[in-house]
This record gives structure tokens, C-alpha cells and sequence, in this order.
């Protein structure tokens, strides 16, 4: 679907896309402050089938970005330093630049010449991987705790005497 004609309705929608309130969507589209007016306008064919269109591209283009973080942090986890160098026995040598494909060069952070040598460094390999796993869902990031005690067993609770041991108030474990 195209832009709407009417640009003060397209700019509600793209407003709206954007998550902002449909009170703030309207005053932005040029419009006197109404919620009741704002909320019509939601209401109409038109508005509402741009909306459900905007809202589907930023959803697209979300996912396309969180493949796309996904995908470098996966080249930098898989990475192997014996991709850009091999040992022959006495000494490390360099692989060619030209057989070392994209996967391997997103891994590599930095590549100088020093007076000793060359040295490569390569990106945080365990940092890309942390990530890639939370991204999977790998990690439980809260654990959720169901705790249910009533509001009685509180209150005798609060009026039961304390345990002194040596006279000191030990707390219960």
C-alpha cells in the first residue's frame, strides 16, 4: 500500500508504527489534541491497513537485523586461529589473504606489523559465543521464585517470641 494521501493521516500511522500513544501521534500529525478524535481515526479502513503495513516492515527489518547480529556473532564464536596461520613445526606462517574467506576475516579484529613480527588478534571469541547463546535463549536470565505464604502465618509469625541463644536473638534458617 502506498503513503496516504492525506499527509496528516500518514504521519499519525508513521507516528503510531513508531509507538507512540495515539494522543501523541495525533498532536504530532498537526492535529488539535482530541483522544476521542484520535482514536476515531484508528478506527478508519485506510489507517489501519498503513499501520498493519508499517508495523509488518519494522518487524521484517527487525528480525533481518537480529539474523544479521546473529549470524557475525556465530562467525567470530566458530572462528579458529589455525584459519589465518599454520605452524609448520619451527615457525607460524600466515595464510595467503586471498584463501582466508569472509567468515574467518569477520573474525579477525586486528592485523599490525611490529619489529618482532606480525600480530593477528582475533575478536572475543567466548564474549560472541555468551552472546549468541542468550540469543537462543540458552541462559535463563530470571529465575521466577513462587513463594506463596499467607498473610496469616505471617502475622503469628511477627508475635512469636524470638530464640536467644547465650542471649543473642538467633534467626530461624
Amino acid at each position: 500500500m502506498a503513503p496516504l494521501k492525506n499527509i496528516r493521516h500518514e504521519r499519525f500511522c508513521l507516528e503510531l508504527a513508531k509507538g507512540k500513544s495515539q494522543s501523541e501521534a495525533f498532536e504530532i500529525a498537526g492535529y488539535t489534541p482530541n483522544e476521542g478524535n484520535a482514536y476515531r481515526l484508528t478506527q478508519k479502513e485506510a489507517v489501519k491497513k498503513r499501520l498493519s503495513e508499517l508495523v509488518e516492515r519494522m518487524e521484517e527489518r527487525a528480525s533481518i537485523a537480529v539474523e544479521r547480529l546473529a549470524k557475525e556473532y556465530a562467525r567470530i564464536g566458530y572462528s579458529d586461529i589455525t584459519d589465518v596461520m599454520e605452524f609448520d613445526g619451527r615457525r607460524l606462517k600466515l595464510r595467503p589473504s586471498a584463501q582466508l574467506g569472509p567468515d574467518v576475516t569477520a573474525a579477525i579484529s586486528e592485523v599490525r606489523q611490529t619489529k618482532d613480527g606480525i600480530v593477528i588478534k582475533m575478536h572475543n571469541k567466548t564474549a560472541a559465543l555468551d552472546a549468541l547463546a542468550r540469543h537462543k535463549g540458552m541462559f535463563k536470565e530470571n529465575i521466577d521464585l513462587k513463594i506463596t505464604v499467607s498473610l496469616a502465618d505471617l502475622v503469628n509469625q511477627s508475635y512469636e517470641e524470638p530464640k536467644l541463644v547465650e542471649g543473642k536473638v538467633v534467626e530461624d534458617d
